[in-house]
C-alpha cells in the first residue's frame, strides 16, 4: 500500500497505522454494505452504502482523514465460481488536494474463509495505484 500512501501523501502517523490494520469487518443486509477498517478507535473506517441500484451516492469522511470527505455506492458483482456468493465493489470519488476516484472490488475464496479487495485508485495527477489485501477469516 506504499503507492496508495504517497499518492494521498499519507502523513506518517496515518501510515504506521495503516502498517497495524489487521481487522475487516463486512456486514451485508438486504438494505445495505457496510465495512469497518479497525485502526484503533479515531483511526477506524466505517462506511455504510445502500444497496439500492437507483441510490444517490452517499457522504463519508475522507479515508486519509483530512477534511471534507468522499461520495460513494457500492454494486454487487457477479460471482467469481458457480458456487461462490456475489461480491461487492465500492467506488467513490473525493476532490483536492489528493482528489480521485477509487475502486475497493471484494470477493471471497473458494476455502468460504479468504476475502480478497482488490483496489484501483486514480488520481486526479492521472497516477493509477492498484493494490491487493488478503484478509482470513479468524472465526466464524
Amino acid at each position: 500500500m506504499d503507492a496508495a500512501c504517497d499518492a494521498v501523501a499519507l502523513p506518517w502517523v496515518l501510515r504506521k497505522a495503516v502498517n497495524i490494520v489487521k481487522i475487516l469487518e463486512l456486514e451485508e443486509t438486504p438494505l445495505f454494505f457496510r465495512t469497518r477498517l479497525k485502526a484503533g478507535g479515531i483511526l477506524d473506517i466505517v462506511e455504510t452504502y445502500p444497496w439500492a441500484v437507483d441510490a444517490e451516492e452517499v457522504v463519508h469522511g475522507r479515508r486519509d482523514k483530512r477534511k471534507g470527505g468522499h461520495r460513494g455506492r457500492v454494486e454487487r458483482l457477479a460471482p467469481q465460481t458457480p458456487d461462490a456468493p456475489p461480491g461487492a465493489a465500492i467506488h467513490v470519488r473525493w476532490s483536492d488536494p489528493y482528489g480521485g476516484v477509487c475502486t475497493d472490488a471484494f470477493s471471497v475464496g473458494p476455502d468460504g474463509r479468504t476475502l480478497v479487495q482488490a483496489t484501483e485508485m486514480v488520481m486526479n495527477s492521472g497516477a493509477l495505484v492498484t493494490y491487493k489485501t488478503v484478509y482470513r477469516r479468524e472465526r466464524g
